[in-house]
């Protein structure tokens, strides 16, 4: 597509660098004007995503550019052409098909240029239907300069095409890159119910790291996924271990992962936490520490003391107390990256269930403590889809981000 969008490039500069030259003198000098699609002039089509919030409509516009203003007024025309279909499947090695009409709707196919002006008004293209669109179909809808007004069209400009598609399950992730998320009753400092003495725990998320800490950076090498310090945390690196290598940190001990994790790759990361039997000062049942990636059982452990979870502690150590979604300990334990899908249980999760909802959750789950999709896509507030109402709060402005999980997810396997 880069070779594309230069051959669009290359040749409008050209022409308009011809132009200005062209209306110091048009007599002296004449040359050719040209129509082309103002939305061509920087890529050739645009992708469409029909959100389940996009009941109603999602609305895009069309204009038409000149190379130089014309001494009237004159009217262009759009129309919508099944025949470029082909032709851009065989070039892009895609099977599109045509977007059925019942998807969208024109309010009009013509634009006006007035005297003097090199760019029309528009057009409005609607997109509808998001409740029955095809789950996995993806359709083109090519536009063409039906009428140029007797005038060439810029070969290269004169087509833009949509390519449209309903949303994938999960479409929106935070970038918590120096930013963090502290949960509402989970966190010192916030009112709401409680959590502590927990004997059962289980963390899951779904994080795409930029970058991670080769050598110290705020004055830290670990970057903390999520949890409460002195608790229970899930987080990369430290002292002994690779930048990019998982570590679970718990009161009943600590357990590290070989697996040296990737950057701009998704990953589906879970932790369980089950707590020792100890009675009469002898442990009668161990306590478990299990790490899973995607899906699978990386890493487990052991340990002997009997140490319940308080999710809410604040140890005097410590700056910041409580659950929280992408730091710990001070706010210089940032994780670099991109996370959504955030769950908290009070139980630990089998690995079956894990495998079977790594994408999608019912949020009457039994079990869980809090659910944070990140599906916002707007605003500083992460709201929690479990029935018990623990939103989340950032530190800074939330970076929200577009994605398509799980296409993206299985797409880099």
């Amino acid at each position: 597509m880069k070779k594309i969008k230069s051959f669009i490039y290359l040749p409008l500069a050209a022409v308009l660098a011809l132009a200005a030259c062209d209306r110091v003198d048009d007599e002296k000098r004449p040359f050719s004007n040209y129509v082309y699609i103002e939305n061509a002039s920087s890529s050739f089509q645009e992708r469409v995503v029909l959100k389940p919030e996009d009941t109603f409509e999602v609305v895009r516009r069309l204009q038409i550019s000149l190379v130089k203003p014309l001494d009237e007024d004159k009217e262009f025309t759009f129309k919508v052409d099944p025949s470029l279909v082909t032709p851009f499947n065989e070039k892009y090695r895609t099977n599109y098909s045509i977007l059925p009409e019942r998807y969208y709707t024109l309010e009009s196919n013509k634009v006006e240029m007035l005297a003097g002006q090199v760019r029309s008004t528009e057009i409005a293209v609607t997109f509808h239907g998001a409740e029955d669109f095809p789950e996995d179909d993806i359709f083109l809808l090519p536009f063409t300069v039906d009428n140029s007004g007797g005038l060439n069209t810029l070969e290269g400009s004169q087509n833009y095409y949509y390519v449209v598609k309903k949303a994938s399950l999960i479409y929106y992730a935070a970038d918590m890159t120096r930013n963090y998320i502290a949960i509402n009753g989970l966190s010192t400092g916030t009112s709401g119910p409680t959590v502590g003495n927990l004997n059962e725990v289980s963390m899951e998320c779904l994080v795409r790291f930029s970058s991670f800490k080769p050598e110290e950076v705020d004055g830290t090498t670990v970057s903390t996924v999520m949890g409460t310090e002195g608790q229970l945390l899930l987080r990369i690196g430290d002292v002994g271990l690779e930048p990019n290598q998982l570590q679970v940190v718990t009161a009943g001990g600590t357990i590290s992962d070989n697996t040296l994790l990737e950057t701009n790759r998704w990953y589906h990361i879970a932790i369980t936490y089950k707590n020792a039997v100890v009675s009469g000062g002898v442990t009668q049942e161990q306590g478990e520490i299990k790490i899973y990636i995607d899906g699978e059982l990386v890493s487990s452990a052991g340990f002997a003391n009997n140490a319940p979870v308080n999710l809410r502690s604040l140890p005097s150590w410590a700056e910041i107390g409580g659950f929280h979604i992408g730091s710990s300990w001070d706010k210089n334990r940032w994780m670099f990256g991109d996370i959504c899908e955030v769950r908290l249980w009070e139980v630990t999760r089998g690995i079956d269930e894990i495998q079977e909802n790594m994408f999608e959750l019912d949020p009457e789950t039994p079990g869980l403590l809090g659910y944070w999709k990140f599906d916002e896509g707007e605003g500083n507030v992460v709201y929690d889809h479990s029935p018990n109402g623990r939103d989340g709060n950032s530190l800074n402005d939330i970076s929200w981000i577009d994605v398509e999980l799980p296409d993206d997810y299985y797409a880099q396997e």
